[in-house]
Protein backbone atom coordinates (compact mmCIF):
# COMPACT_ATOMS: atom_id res chain seq x y z
CA UNK A 1 0.00 0.00 0.00
CA UNK A 2 1.40 3.30 -0.99
CA UNK A 3 0.50 4.83 2.50
CA UNK A 4 2.46 2.76 4.01
CA UNK A 5 5.61 3.54 5.85
CA UNK A 6 7.27 0.59 7.38
CA UNK A 7 6.18 -3.23 6.95
CA UNK A 8 6.57 -6.13 10.03
CA UNK A 9 6.13 -9.67 9.60
CA UNK A 10 7.11 -12.48 11.88
CA UNK A 11 7.16 -15.51 9.88
CA UNK A 12 9.08 -17.78 8.04
CA UNK A 13 12.44 -16.77 6.01
CA UNK A 14 10.72 -18.12 2.81
CA UNK A 15 7.52 -15.27 3.86
CA UNK A 16 10.45 -12.56 4.45
CA UNK A 17 12.23 -13.08 1.27
CA UNK A 18 8.83 -12.69 -0.67
CA UNK A 19 7.51 -9.48 1.82
CA UNK A 20 11.11 -7.84 0.87
CA UNK A 21 10.40 -8.62 -2.50
CA UNK A 22 7.63 -7.06 -2.88
CA UNK A 23 8.23 -4.10 -0.07
CA UNK A 24 11.55 -3.28 -2.20
CA UNK A 25 9.71 -1.70 -5.36
CA UNK A 26 8.53 0.94 -3.22
CA UNK A 27 11.78 0.88 -1.13
CA UNK A 28 9.65 0.24 1.81
CA UNK A 29 10.97 0.01 5.67
CA UNK A 30 11.07 -3.36 6.87
CA UNK A 31 11.62 -5.42 9.90
CA UNK A 32 11.77 -8.82 9.56
CA UNK A 33 11.39 -11.61 12.50
CA UNK A 34 12.30 -14.77 10.52
CA UNK A 35 12.65 -17.85 11.79
CA UNK A 36 15.44 -18.28 14.62
CA UNK A 37 16.28 -20.43 17.55
CA UNK A 38 16.87 -18.76 20.72
CA UNK A 39 19.66 -19.30 23.46
CA UNK A 40 19.03 -20.15 27.17
CA UNK A 41 22.74 -19.24 28.63
CA UNK A 42 23.20 -20.94 32.04
CA UNK A 43 26.69 -19.95 33.33
CA UNK A 44 28.61 -22.18 36.71
CA UNK A 45 27.30 -19.35 39.07
CA UNK A 46 23.66 -19.78 38.39
CA UNK A 47 21.06 -20.60 40.34
CA UNK A 48 20.56 -23.67 39.13
CA UNK A 49 17.07 -25.05 40.44
CA UNK A 50 15.39 -21.28 39.17
CA UNK A 51 17.61 -22.10 35.58
CA UNK A 52 16.33 -25.57 35.15
CA UNK A 53 12.46 -23.99 36.36
CA UNK A 54 12.74 -20.96 33.98
CA UNK A 55 14.34 -23.19 31.15
CA UNK A 56 11.15 -25.59 31.17
CA UNK A 57 8.65 -23.12 31.43
CA UNK A 58 10.56 -20.62 28.70
CA UNK A 59 10.62 -23.84 26.48
CA UNK A 60 7.40 -25.73 26.75
CA UNK A 61 5.10 -22.50 26.62
CA UNK A 62 2.30 -23.27 23.79
CA UNK A 63 3.76 -26.68 23.03
CA UNK A 64 7.07 -25.47 21.90
CA UNK A 65 5.01 -23.25 19.24
CA UNK A 66 6.22 -19.63 19.80
CA UNK A 67 8.44 -17.49 18.29
CA UNK A 68 10.17 -16.61 21.42
CA UNK A 69 10.92 -20.24 22.96
CA UNK A 70 14.00 -21.11 24.12
CA UNK A 71 15.25 -23.94 22.53
CA UNK A 72 18.83 -24.43 22.64
CA UNK A 73 20.14 -24.20 26.60
CA UNK A 74 23.87 -23.31 26.42
CA UNK A 75 25.23 -24.51 29.63
CA UNK A 76 28.77 -24.20 31.33
CA UNK A 77 30.33 -27.71 31.28
CA UNK A 78 30.65 -26.98 35.21
CA UNK A 79 27.42 -27.31 35.71
CA UNK A 80 26.06 -29.16 32.37
CA UNK A 81 25.23 -32.78 33.85
CA UNK A 82 23.41 -31.40 36.85
CA UNK A 83 21.29 -28.72 34.88
CA UNK A 84 20.37 -31.82 32.36
CA UNK A 85 19.59 -34.37 34.66
CA UNK A 86 17.29 -31.30 36.76
CA UNK A 87 15.62 -30.23 33.05
CA UNK A 88 14.73 -34.33 32.82
CA UNK A 89 13.11 -34.55 36.12
CA UNK A 90 11.05 -31.07 35.71
CA UNK A 91 10.03 -32.21 32.00
CA UNK A 92 9.04 -35.34 33.96
CA UNK A 93 6.29 -33.52 35.79
CA UNK A 94 4.97 -31.98 32.73
CA UNK A 95 0.45 -32.84 32.58
CA UNK A 96 -0.16 -33.48 28.79
CA UNK A 97 -3.70 -32.95 28.17
CA UNK A 98 -6.49 -30.47 27.25
CA UNK A 99 -5.26 -27.32 26.55
CA UNK A 100 -9.40 -25.91 28.27
CA UNK A 101 -8.71 -27.36 31.55
CA UNK A 102 -6.49 -25.29 34.24
CA UNK A 103 -3.98 -28.29 35.44
CA UNK A 104 -2.57 -29.02 31.66
CA UNK A 105 0.76 -27.63 31.21
CA UNK A 106 1.24 -29.30 27.49
CA UNK A 107 -1.09 -29.65 24.87
CA UNK A 108 -1.14 -30.85 21.26
CA UNK A 109 0.66 -29.56 18.72
CA UNK A 110 -1.07 -27.25 16.13
CA UNK A 111 -2.13 -30.10 13.42
CA UNK A 112 -0.77 -33.62 11.92
CA UNK A 113 1.94 -31.61 9.83
CA UNK A 114 3.30 -29.83 12.76
CA UNK A 115 3.68 -33.31 14.68
CA UNK A 116 5.18 -35.16 11.21
CA UNK A 117 8.14 -32.09 11.52
CA UNK A 118 8.45 -32.43 15.42
CA UNK A 119 9.34 -36.02 14.77
CA UNK A 120 11.05 -35.88 11.35
CA UNK A 121 13.44 -33.34 13.67
CA UNK A 122 13.65 -35.74 16.14
CA UNK A 123 15.32 -38.81 14.14
CA UNK A 124 17.36 -36.19 12.81
CA UNK A 125 18.79 -35.23 15.78
CA UNK A 126 19.00 -38.96 17.03
CA UNK A 127 20.89 -39.68 13.33
CA UNK A 128 23.21 -36.68 14.00
CA UNK A 129 24.64 -37.47 17.10
CA UNK A 130 22.39 -35.83 20.26
CA UNK A 131 21.01 -38.00 23.04
CA UNK A 132 17.90 -38.29 23.72
CA UNK A 133 17.07 -37.48 27.87
CA UNK A 134 13.53 -37.59 27.61
CA UNK A 135 10.30 -37.35 25.11
CA UNK A 136 11.16 -37.90 21.53
CA UNK A 137 7.74 -39.78 21.01
CA UNK A 138 3.83 -39.80 20.99
CA UNK A 139 2.49 -40.16 24.25
CA UNK A 140 1.51 -43.73 24.40
CA UNK A 141 -1.69 -43.03 26.46
CA UNK A 142 -4.94 -43.83 24.74
CA UNK A 143 -6.27 -40.33 26.21
CA UNK A 144 -3.58 -38.59 23.61
CA UNK A 145 -5.17 -40.33 20.41
CA UNK A 146 -7.00 -37.53 19.23
CA UNK A 147 -5.05 -34.56 19.15
CA UNK A 148 -1.35 -34.25 17.80
CA UNK A 149 0.23 -34.88 20.98
CA UNK A 150 4.21 -34.76 21.43
CA UNK A 151 6.14 -35.19 24.25
CA UNK A 152 7.98 -32.83 25.58
CA UNK A 153 11.79 -33.43 24.63
CA UNK A 154 15.21 -32.99 25.27
CA UNK A 155 18.44 -34.01 23.57
CA UNK A 156 21.38 -33.53 24.89
CA UNK A 157 25.40 -33.51 23.68
CA UNK A 158 23.81 -31.24 20.75
CA UNK A 159 26.50 -29.73 18.51
CA UNK A 160 26.02 -25.99 17.03
CA UNK A 161 26.33 -27.93 13.37
CA UNK A 162 23.11 -30.01 13.89
CA UNK A 163 19.64 -28.96 12.61
CA UNK A 164 17.81 -29.61 15.64
CA UNK A 165 20.36 -26.69 16.74
CA UNK A 166 20.09 -23.98 14.34
CA UNK A 167 16.15 -24.89 12.89
CA UNK A 168 13.05 -23.83 14.01
CA UNK A 169 11.05 -26.92 15.15
CA UNK A 170 8.20 -25.14 16.85
CA UNK A 171 7.71 -28.13 19.23
CA UNK A 172 7.87 -28.85 22.29
CA UNK A 173 11.67 -30.42 21.60
CA UNK A 174 14.72 -28.55 23.10
CA UNK A 175 18.49 -29.29 22.98
CA UNK A 176 21.56 -29.07 25.22
CA UNK A 177 25.06 -28.30 24.99
CA UNK A 178 27.86 -27.30 26.76
CA UNK A 179 30.71 -24.52 26.89
CA UNK A 180 33.79 -24.01 28.13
Amino acid sequence: NPLSNLITITGSTEAGKKVMEAASARVKRLVLELGGKAPFIVFDDANLEAAAQGAVAASMVNGGQDCTQAARFLVQEKVYPKFVRRMVELLKTIRMGDPLERSTDLGPLVSERQREKVEKYAALAKDEGAKLEIGGARPKDKKFDKGWYYLPTLFSDATFDMRISCEEVFGPIVTAMSFK
